[in-house]
This record gives C-alpha cells, structure tokens and sequence, in this order.
C-alpha cells in the first residue's frame, strides 16, 4: 500500500520509516511511502544480536551526552574527510571499532585536530 508524503513532515526533516504500532512504514526509492504490516521475528535474537545492539545503544547514549561543538567536531570531520557518512554515523563506526589511527587519519586528511 502506497501513501502520498506529507510535505510538512518532509519540510519539518520528518522522514516515514519504522514501526507505528502494527504497521512497518518506509520510503521508497521513488519516494512513495510504503506500509505493511509488521511481521515479528521467527527466533529470538542471538547472543551476538544483542551484543551489537547493546553497542549502539550505549553508543546512541554518549552521543547525546556530547556538547554541541564535540558533535558538531565529528559533523565537521564527516563532511571534509570525504566520508559518505554524517557525524553521527561517523561516531557510531569510532565507538564500535576505537580505530585510532584511521580516526587520527581522518583528521589529517581533514585538516583538523583531535
């Protein structure tokens, strides 16, 4: 089933994606909305499941902890290292993989300190 977007959703950066009670919602790459009923998983979730969800649920948390200019520091390196990444994305791969030292080469390629 179709949906027509609501432009004052997509003025506000509302976006139509994810579970709303029964219903799964997401766009397509025509950008029709598109629903159908949500379908629960067959098993539970493997031990490793909950790992990485645990991961990016602590990840998620920092995060909002961050002040404005350290979030606005990963924004900033996203965009001028060439990633195709936000800052927040950009995070998130930091807190999962502590790479150092393709973060400290980021940075170089970006012209900014850490």
């Amino acid at each position: 089933m179709a949906l027509t977007p609501n432009p004052t959703g997509k003025l506000l950066g509302w976006g139509w994606q994810g579970d709303i009670g029964p219903v799964t919602y997401y766009t397509s790459a025509r950008g029709k909305i598109v629903a159908f009923s949500k379908s629960p998983p067959l098993s539970p979730p493997t031990r490793t499941q909950v790992v990485f969800r645990n991961l990016f649920r602590a990840a998620g948390r920092s995060w909002r902890m961050l002040t404005e200019p350290q979030k606005q520091w990963w924004r900033d390196l996203a965009k001028k290292a060439g990633t195709r990444c936000v800052g927040f994305g950009l995070y998130l791969w930091f807190a999962r993989s502590q790479d150092t030292a393709t973060l400290a080469s980021l940075a170089r390629a970006a012209g900014m300190e850490i």
